[in-house]
């Protein structure tokens, strides 16, 4: 068997200096998540954590809401909740949730880049 990785502890690991280009990015817009959920307080939740880590945030509790938002903000990362209520959407394949629906109309409609992360999140087993 092959040797092990090497294991780098934390303090090996040194951020890189200021450089012109760094600071050309630094003036870019913040980075933006849209959080599309029915659970305010799952919404509250994820919306504390990536706004600790830089991101601004949009929220939306429907399908249709999350597609519109997404067209009209060019977000960064999206998170969708699996069990979002169906709100007639496009896309939408029989009993599938909402959310997942809201997934593929996000690709196929091109509603976000091909680069842009789209998460599925649950609450089920927290909410039950």
């Amino acid at each position: 068997l092959p040797d092990p990785a090497p294991v780098v502890p934390p303090s090996a690991i040194r951020t890189p200096p200021a450089t012109p280009t760094s600071d050309l990015l630094a003036d870019r817009r913040p980075r933006l998540a849209v959080l599309v959920s029915d659970r305010e307080w799952a919404a509250r939740a994820l919306e504390a954590t990536l706004v600790g880590d830089g991101y601004a945030t949009l929220r939306a509790e429907t399908p249709a809401q999350g597609a519109a938002l997404c067209a009209a903000a060019d977000p960064d990362l999206v998170l969708v909740e699996q069990r979002l209520p169906d709100d007639g959407g496009a896309g939408r394949r029989r009993g599938e949730p909402g959310g997942l629906a809201l997934c593929r109309q996000l690709r196929e409609e091109t509603l976000v880049s091909a680069a842009t992360p789209v998460v599925v999140t649950t609450t089920d087993a927290v909410s039950r």
